[in-house]
């Protein structure tokens, strides 16, 4: 494997990781990366987010956490078009594609493309999840 599609392995292992944590676990085992943290609260509702930038691998994380506090969705950003355009060809080349739903299957995860209006990232979510 070429060392980017290495790079590539390490971030989806990253995102995996982070799923199921809390934002107050994910905030102590991330400590050493550079982190972006909001708390967003309106009419007595709380939302969180981390963003955890991976220098090495050129590309950031960001979590989002469901009712319990547990991060329930991880979405992958990549600094460059190439990046996102060679990271698409990485997945074709190393895991099954389920046309049906649009998204490829990782062990007992998913990984989509998102396209929200001017960019595209990718989320990590698992497989129990409905889109």
């Amino acid at each position: 494997m070429k060392n980017q599609d290495n790079n590539y392995e390490i971030l989806i292992g990253y995102a995996k990781s982070m799923l199921g944590y809390s934002f107050e676990e994910l905030k102590r085992k991330y400590i050493r990366y550079p982190i972006h943290l909001t708390v967003y609260v309106e009419n007595n509702k709380i939302e969180k987010g981390i963003e955890i930038r991976f220098d090495n691998q050129q590309g950031t994380i960001s979590c989002g956490f469901d009712q319990c506090d547990r991060c329930n969705i991880a979405y992958l950003f990549f600094d460059t078009q190439i990046e996102k355009n060679d990271f698409i060809e990485y997945l074709k080349k190393s895991y099954n594609f389920d046309f049906s739903k649009n998204r490829w299957l990782l062990d007992n995860l998913y990984l989509k493309v998102r396209d929200v209006k001017d960019f595209f990232c990718f989320s990590v979510f698992q497989s129990y999840r409905t889109d």
